[in-house]
């Protein structure tokens, strides 16, 4: 296996000894006491390959490989990520990796050594401040003697380190034992991520640390499950989304450089030893965030179903004495009001009228009025601020919004159809 492994990196071509690579690990998580070495494999698993040539699923956009497109399949992926209120352990588990993946567009091995008190409320216990997250992420460097060796804290969005939280939870009042030639053995520590069924194989006392982890493939098989589990079809290959460790790194690195990261800070969130490893993502700069029309807007639109509503007729809205009229003020019309729709929630919203109220289950657009102008305001918002760097991720966040516009013209159209 090094003879291999030295070869292959004498010619430049690591990415040809993945798949041994990966079949040895496979055979020391399954097959220990014939002889394949956990300790050895766990160094292989944290072993960075390449593709082949390096960078070329990023910069040919690879619809199955390369990034995800942030205008119509990330979007769908966090939205899924949000309604997902399965409780059984692995739909946990699915939903904290695919958490940290997003955040952090670690290698998988990273998240295979968490344990459960890595993660942390910096703000606990004080009065009116909203939670504060830090994780300790494991770096995966060739020349340690233990992946934990070396420790980098990073900050974690709430939004996403709450699915973490939810995961330590679960697994903090188990026990994690793990058979030895000379008995069971408890482990003094909490991995965050467990095995399916627990380990039933004889090891080595000197590699119970080890063997009480998953492996990293654990990892991209929980990232891919959640996909499965959940149906997120693509809108441009119309099949359930490849969801991989190594295509969210993409993607999230290529977000990064559209919002104006340095070369160098990326280079540290991703744990890149130097930046030549990111020059792939600036090259590709401009290609980034996709280009949206009203026809293109229109065809992604049932596929997105960001729209949660219902397209009444006016006269239905006259017999709702609970419902109040959203209007809309016409840019391009100044001093002019039209009435869009119903607002069915009886509570305080919070929500921003008219645009985000298309996002809202509550709202009763009518079916008689013009929406194509709405739609067309809203492309002439997110163009203007996609033009200024500083805005790239404020003109993403304004696709939703257009989605659920652009369904409710498509509904009206066919209605009149």
């Amino acid at each position: 296996m090094e003879a291999a492994i030295s070869e292959a990196k004498n010619k430049k071509a690591l990415w040809t000894i993945y798949l041994i690579t990966r079949w040895y690990v496979w055979c020391a998580e399954a097959f220990p006491e014939i002889g394949f070495d956990i300790d050895y494999a766990h160094e292989l698993d944290g072993l960075i390959i390449p593709g082949s040539p390096k960078g070329e699923a990023v910069r040919v956009n690879d619809p199955d490989d390369g990034p995800l497109d942030r205008t119509v399949e990330l979007p769908l992926l966090l939205r899924a990520l949000s309604e997902d209120t399965c409780q059984d352990y692995e739909s946990i588990e699915q939903r904290a990796a695919l958490a940290l993946c997003i955040a952090f567009g670690r290698n998988p091995a990273c998240f295979a050594y968490l344990e459960a008190n890595d993660i942390r409320n910096v703000a606990d216990g004080l009065a009116n401040v909203p939670p504060a997250y830090m994780i300790d992420l494991p770096r995966i460097k060739k020349r340690q003697l233990h992946p934990r060796d070396e420790i980098r804290t990073e900050p974690m969005e709430h939004r996403l380190a709450k699915y973490v939280v939810d995961l330590k939870k679960q697994c903090m009042s188990e026990v994690v034992t793990v058979a030895t030639f000379d008995g069971p053995t408890n482990v003094s520590f909490q991995p965050l991520f467990r095995h399916p069924r627990g380990r039933t194989l004889l090891v080595h006392d000197d590699v119970v640390d080890r063997a009480a982890r998953v492996q990293s493939g654990r990892i991209s098989a929980l990232v891919q499950s959640f996909a499965q589990r959940n149906r997120v079809v693509s809108p441009l290959t119309h099949e359930i989304m490849r969801v991989t460790p190594r295509r969210l790194r993409y993607t999230l690195a290529c977000g990064l450089v559209e919002e104006g990261i340095s070369r160098k800070e990326l280079a540290r969130l991703l744990d890149h030893s130097d930046t030549q490893h990111v020059r792939v993502y600036f090259d590709l700069k401009s290609n980034v965030v996709r280009r949206l029309d009203a026809a293109a807007a229109k065809s992604f639109a049932p596929l997105m179903s960001f729209f949660r509503g219902t397209v009444i007729d006016p006269e239905t809205g006259n017999d709702s004495t609970n419902a109040s009229e959203i209007a809309y003020a016409d840019p391009s019309e100044p001093g002019t009001l039209s009435q869009v729709g119903l607002c069915g929630q009886k509570k305080l919203c919070h929500l921003d009228p008219p645009f985000s109220c298309y996002l809202c289950e509550k709202f009763r657009p009518y079916r008689t009025v013009d929406h194509e102008r709405v739609l067309t305001s809203m492309l002439s918002e997110r163009e203007r601020v996609l033009e200024k760097l500083d805005d790239q991720r404020l003109g993403v966040q304004l696709d939703d919004v257009i989605f659920a516009v652009a369904e409710v013209c498509r509904i009206v159209e066919e209605a009149r159809d």
